[in-house]
């Protein structure tokens, strides 16, 4: 055995000496940062070579809709870079590299669009703003994510880009439709879907993450689905397809006509409704005591319009008058009368109230006439009259606070569907 293993080791060595550094063969005949800086210079040109320089839709994160991004490269080591986010308003000249590292890298170095939405959500959007060149050629280029992993469902980030049209880079007309599906404050709280007068679906909008957020009936049973879009200049698309009701929703186009975006094919439009299009998510008004008006989630789940109509509220009402808190006190108890409660910069009222919960599912309250509020009640009777309304209030269940386990309610104003007024249960 030991005879046999001396002669494969005086086999291998005749083999080493056998060939000579003369006789070795190269895969590359030149040294890698040679090669470097010749790709470095081709990929260079590649960049800067389209007129109009480069279009694609940029997606963060698999979850997220798409930004549209315009780049043109220049001689000077800058970058025109423009998008549809938030208006254009982070649309700059900044600088980029081609730099090695394991890959050939994209470097877009100072802050841009790019950055901002890898900022967005205390950083953790997923977004990019340092790229390995994939592929290139005169019609695309293919950009992948350098900080993506891959791993599991991670899906790794890609940016394509095609040469650029001069119509490319008029993005007005797509700063006007995402302006236009962000909403009206002032309109209805309920976008339904519609063919016709007959609601087929509830719609909402998630401007940070460009979600359309729809919901409709699959016989007793509400079906929600969260689409991520991108938008062009005549209206907006989902990344793919839905099907409700056996029609594919996929593309809109803003009609001014109408003021609402229909559906390209099956002619279904958003609209602002006064109802809402589907059953909203149930709350058991008045089971449990005591309300308060919520302040505390982040996320702002009342109104803009009520919002507003608080904070000028003594402009309403010609005063210096502040509303600072609104509760409900003794729902549900039959030894005691419930009321609402107003705490303002002049002091807290109350007012003792009756409800009732009607067949329609709506919430109606009406005042007893028992109240402190003395003389400062033309002050107070417009907060007052928006709770008794006539038409009375949708209930809406919304969750759980954002840090604690109290169950959220909305109560959605059905004289005026703008205003949704949301509150935390306690007790």
């Amino acid at each position: 055995m030991k005879k046999n293993l001396l002669y494969l080791l005086l086999f291998i060595g005749a083999l080493f000496v056998a060939c000579d550094d003369n006789d070795a063969e190269y895969i590359f005949d030149k040294s890698i940062n040679e090669r470097f800086e010749e790709l470095k210079t081709e990929y260079n040109t590649k960049l800067k070579a389209p007129e109009n320089g480069w279009f694609g839709y940029y997606n963060p994160n698999e979850e997220a809709g798409e930004f549209s991004l315009l780049l043109k490269f220049g001689d000077d080591g800058k970058v025109i870079m423009h998008s549809d986010y938030n208006a254009g308003t982070a649309n700059d000249t900044i600088t980029y590299q081609i730099v090695k590292k394991q890959d050939i890298t994209l470097v877009f170095e100072s802050w841009s669009v790019l950055h901002a939405i890898y900022e967005t959500e205390n950083n953790n959007f997923g977004g990019e703003y340092v790229f390995n060149i994939s592929e290139v050629s005169d019609d695309e280029i293919k950009l992948t994510s350098k900080t993506d992993n891959g791993y599991g469902d991670d899906e790794v980030t890609e940016l394509i880009l095609k040469p650029a049209t001069k119509e490319n880079w008029n993005l007005k007309p797509v700063y006007n439709n995402v302006a236009r599906l962000a909403g009206d404050p002032s309109k209805s709280v309920f976008r339904n879907l519609k063919s016709g007068d007959s609601p087929v679906a509830a719609f909402s909008y998630d401007a940070v993450k460009r979600l359309a957020k729809i919901s409709y009936m699959e016989g007793s049973t509400i079906k929600r689905v969260s689409a991520p879009l991108k938008f062009t200049p005549e209206g907006f698309c989902l990344i793919k397809a839905i099907e409700i009701g056996g029609e594919s929703i996929e593309c809109f186009d803003y009609d001014s006509d109408k003021d609402s975006f229909v559906e390209k094919k099956s002619g279904v439009s958003i609209v602002y409704d006064m109802v809402p299009g589907i059953p909203l998510a149930p709350y058991d008004f008045g089971k449990r005591p005591n309300a308060r008006y919520n302040t505390l989630d982040k996320n702002n789940k009342s109104s803009l319009a009520f919002r507003n109509f608080l904070s000028g509220y003594g402009k309403l009402v010609k005063s210096d008058i502040t509303i600072d808190r609104i509760y409900f006190y003794d729902l549900g108890k039959k030894d005691k009368v419930p009321y609402l409660y107003i705490y303002t910069n002049k002091g807290k009222f109350w007012f003792d109230i009756n409800y009732e919960i009607k067949d329609d599912g709506k919430l109606y309250i009406t005042l007893t006439g028992d109240t402190n509020v003395g003389g400062l009640a033309p002050l107070l009777k417009p907060l007052i009259d928006l709770f008794a309304n006539k038409k009375g209030h949708y209930i809406e269940g919304t969750g759980t606070l954002e840090r604690y386990t109290n169950k959220t309610f909305s109560l959605i104003n059905a004289d005026d569907p703008s205003l949704r007024i949301n509150f935390y249960e306690w007790g």
